[in-house]
């Protein structure tokens, strides 16, 4: 049983969505209203969470890109159908630009699947348009064989776009449709890959320490050999040993700040490619005027990659549920601070070792609440005396607390 299926050309109406899937969900559609046939359709086992992206299904002109779309834990997924012999292709290459720069502000990998009616194995301005339309947003199409077989030709006019690996892929005939089908498989689960940044932390106290270390065991060092070489190495092994040794080598491991393709629109990505010409270029041409363009160009384009990241973060955070969660997620990113954080509290009272949050919590709550009482047990009177002698005298709190264990991402 296929996880996701994706259909163009399901010629259905909005009631007809009704119908009810065996061990599936209708993830995203999208019916046509004043023509016939056409449509696109995503649908999804049941036990699989998906979110609907309708700002992208509102972005389908019928007759001309119609599109359906859903967001899983690290895929979103697109099915697209553009009709064939529609003359007006820069409006499809308009819509299609406009989907995936709206789906490059997402951290989340792409797939981009469907019937595209334009053949990729010709050769001419329409298939390289269409190639280099996706090419632009890092995403390489999985198919070069004939997905449309007749007497008379051979096309490969259906495909699948993607910006990650595939585990396996077919191409399924014998369906009764003029079209082949096509199935590819991705990993589901995708471990987010921790970047390790090794250092040595250098302080004043360490380098002092570093220092006397060196001077003793540079006046115990005996000069026994006359070998200048063999005194060369055994100098810079002594160095060599006290400075590991005061200078530990320390590992931590952080997830990887934005990605350059998360925030880059396809304008930074042509002027990084440029960029990268001019400085292959300035071994060779070794003038002040080439120097001095080098430079503002370089400039320009971190001043452009600043604003278009800094835009980027802003809608992120705009469109987050949690905002101020967000930010800090953000900034936590940015600056490596990413922990982990242990939970897990223990508390030793009189009674023992408490582990549990719950009493941890009640244990703090007991403490205050008998602070009156304890306070007056090295007094001559009673203490029952004194408590009612406060109860007289001092007014109570109007407003109840109490202690209670919460998670510190609950703060956040």
């Amino acid at each position: 049983m296929f996880d996701i299926i994706c259909f163009t050309e399901h010629w259905l109406k909005d009631f007809q969505m009704l119908i009810n899937y065996e061990n599936y969900n209708v993830g995203s559609c999208f019916n046509r209203n004043s023509m016939l046939r056409g449509g696109s359709l995503i649908l999804i086992k049941s036990s699989i969470k998906f979110k609907t992206r309708k700002d992208i299904v509102a972005l389908s002109i019928e007759h001309s890109i119609e599109l359906s779309c859903v967001e899983l834990d690290r895929h979103i997924i697109v099915c697209v159908y553009r009709p064939p012999n529609y003359q007006n292709y820069s409006i499809f290459e308009s819509v299609m630009e406009d989907v995936m720069a709206k789906l490059s502000n997402s951290n989340k990998l792409v797939i981009i699947c469907g019937d595209f009616n334009v053949n990729i194995l010709e050769n001419n301005s329409e298939s390289c348009r269409f190639l280099n339309l996706f090419k632009s947003f890092n995403l390489s199409n999985v198919f070069i064989e004939p997905t449309r077989t007749s007497t008379t030709s051979a096309t490969c006019i259906d495909n699948v776009f993607c910006c990650c690996d595939y585990l396996d892929k077919a191409i399924v005939d014998y369906l009764p449709s003029d079209h082949s089908g096509l199935m590819v498989t991705f990993e589901s689960d995708i471990p987010i890959q921790q970047v390790q940044i090794h250092s040595r932390p250098i302080t004043s106290g360490k380098l002092n320490k570093f220092n006397s270390t060196l001077i003793n065991k540079l006046n115990d060092w005996k000069l026994a050999e006359n070998d200048g070489n063999i005194l060369y190495n055994d100098f810079f092994s002594i160095i060599h040993t006290e400075f590991n040794k005061n200078f530990e080598k320390k590992t931590r491991c952080v997830n990887p700040k934005f990605r350059f393709s998360d925030w880059a629109t396809k304008g930074i990505r042509i002027s990084r490619e440029r960029l990268f010409e001019l400085y292959g270029l300035k071994p060779i041409i070794k003038t002040d005027t080439f120097n001095k363009y080098v430079a503002m160009y370089s400039k320009m384009f971190k001043n452009t990659c600043k604003a278009a990241k800094a835009l980027y973060i802003s809608n992120k955070v705009k469109s987050a549920d949690n905002k101020i969660k967000t930010v800090w997620k953000i900034i936590n990113n940015e600056t490596n601070r990413n922990k982990t954080h242990n939970n897990d509290y223990t508390l030793e009272t009189h009674h023992g070792i408490v582990s549990d949050n719950k009493l941890v919590a009640q244990e703090f709550v007991n403490f205050f609440t008998s602070i009156p009482i304890k306070t007056t047990e090295s007094l001559n009177s009673s203490p029952s005396l004194a408590f009612d002698l406060l109860q007289e005298n001092v007014p109570a709190c109007p407003t109840e607390f109490n202690f209670k264990h919460i998670n510190p991402i609950t703060v956040i």
